[in-house]
């Protein structure tokens, strides 16, 4: 009889062994499981971030295109204001080109 109670006994404390094992084993899973959502969630707002960080390359490398271009055009219709400007006040409407570039005539050999 005394070896069937420590059998029962033996048997008992396997079983609860078990059990706390189990548990620790969910309590591990449960917290694996929430940092798998945290890093999912940081995972997503770092997408985000990156999204913005390359809107805003985009828009800095358009920026450093465009600059020199807009610098380049505003300085050629500058230059075509000043030529119009010279050519209504001072030549009388004549044209800059006909004023001082040769005319080939219509009777040439």
């Amino acid at each position: 009889m005394k070896k069937e109670d420590d059998n029962q006994k033996l048997i008992r404390d396997a079983t609860l062994l078990q059990l706390q094992k189990s548990n620790a084993l969910e309590q591990q899973l449960k917290a694996i499981r929430h940092n798998t959502e945290q890093t999912e969630i940081r995972l997503l707002e770092l997408q985000k971030e990156m999204k913005k960080a390359r809107r805003s390359i985009r828009i800095f490398w358009l920026a450093e295109l465009f600059g020199p271009i807009l610098a380049i055009a505003l300085i050629l219709g500058g230059a075509w204001y000043v030529v119009r400007y010279a050519e209504q006040h001072y030549l009388g409407g004549e044209s800059i080109i006909d004023k001082f570039l040769p005319r080939e005539t219509a009777s040439s050999p």
